[in-house]
């Protein structure tokens, strides 16, 4: 049966038959003519493993704007734009994610130097990138606050959600991530004179957003800032896609 994108409802996680209901990356799959997966091999993997996060870490309303992608996906795996898409992802995490709790945490100088960084696009880009990085990870956690609340169990655990929610694994896994968790999909990860700085200053940002999350929980950014990250994300998926 074919899939009809107009009556399609996505929904959170995985799902054993199609009737039970669909994922994003389950209702490619379907489009594609591919029996039913969440791994389709139609789609480049880079844009599966990064939504098979999003598609989760979104909520109900805002998973269905992903429903006009679909077609857009199908016969991207033979494409040759990975390593440009886990470069988006590596900087959106730095340029994007990070300064944006730097905001809500009011270390504007910070997130200021991260934003105006340029497009990380290369090695040279990604090294560039470290001095920026290092800073915001510095200010984050010279704030006691953040230490303080990675010290209670309950809030550690509500922000490692809001670190979920905001597409951090997910741009994570799409850049750096192994073979350990996806049977049939090959190993990614930038090329290997890549990979060292780039996680280097990858991880001072997202060190430097975790401690920022920590101190804003509770806060009156949360949730403004939750909720733009998750535009932002799907703005991420829609770029990808794209090149």
């Amino acid at each position: 049966m074919a899939l009809n994108l107009t009556g399609i409802v996505l929904s959170k996680g995985t799902h054993a038959t199609r009737e039970q209901g669909v994922s994003v990356m389950e209702a490619a799959a379907w489009l594609a003519g591919e029996q039913h997966t969440h791994e389709p091999e139609s789609v480049c993997p880079v844009l599966v493993w990064y939504c098979l996060r999003l598609n989760d870490a979104l909520p109900d309303d805002k998973r269905q704007r992903l429903i006009p992608l679909l077609p857009r996906l199908i016969r991207t795996a033979g494409d040759r734009k990975k390593l440009a898409r886990q470069y988006l992802a590596v900087d959106w995490l730095i340029r994007v994610h990070t300064p944006a709790w730097l905001d809500a945490v009011n270390l504007k100088k910070e997130a200021k130097a991260l934003r105006e960084l340029r497009q990380i696009v290369n090695p040279g880009t990604l090294q560039a990138a470290m001095p920026a990085a290092k800073a915001a990870q510095d200010a984050a956690w010279a704030n006691g606050q953040a230490n303080r609340n990675l010290s209670n169990r309950a809030v550690e655990q509500a922000a490692r959600e809001v670190e979920e929610q905001t597409m951090v694994n997910a741009v994570w896994n799409a850049a750096f991530r192994t073979n350990d968790d996806v049977d049939r999909m090959p190993p990614m990860g930038l090329p290997d004179g890549d990979t060292r700085a780039s996680s280097e200053a990858a991880s001072k940002a997202r060190s430097a957003g975790w401690a920022a999350i920590l101190i804003a929980m509770n806060g009156p950014a949360m949730r403004p800032t939750v909720n733009r990250l998750q535009d932002a994300g799907v703005d991420l998926y829609q770029r990808m896609i794209s090149l």
